[in-house]
């Protein structure tokens, strides 16, 4: 339902003419990922980036329009570590 929802809005204010960034990230690491990909002897991004291909999917099904951007957390490590 949220990302329907989100679609809704995003549609909505296009329709407006607003100038809309929509942007949805994807937590591509986290100790839940990592201990899945050593249990199934994979790699934690390996996995991470089936389930991101595996949503973006799904959004197609559901016929919501792809954000303007779509950041990975592993894409701003360095920004992360630098803001602690």
């Amino acid at each position: 339902r949220v990302y329907v929802a989100f679609d809704v809005m995003y549609r909505l204010l296009r329709h407006l003419q607003y100038d809309v960034q929509y942007v949805r990230n994807f937590t591509d690491v986290d100790d839940k990922i990592i201990a899945r990909g050593n249990e199934n002897k994979e790699d934690p991004l390996a996995l991470s980036q089936r389930f991101i291909e595996e949503f973006r999917k799904d959004m197609a099904d559901l016929g919501c329009l792809p954000p303007s951007q779509e950041p990975k957390a592993t894409d701003y490590i360095p920004q992360m570590i630098a803001s602690i």
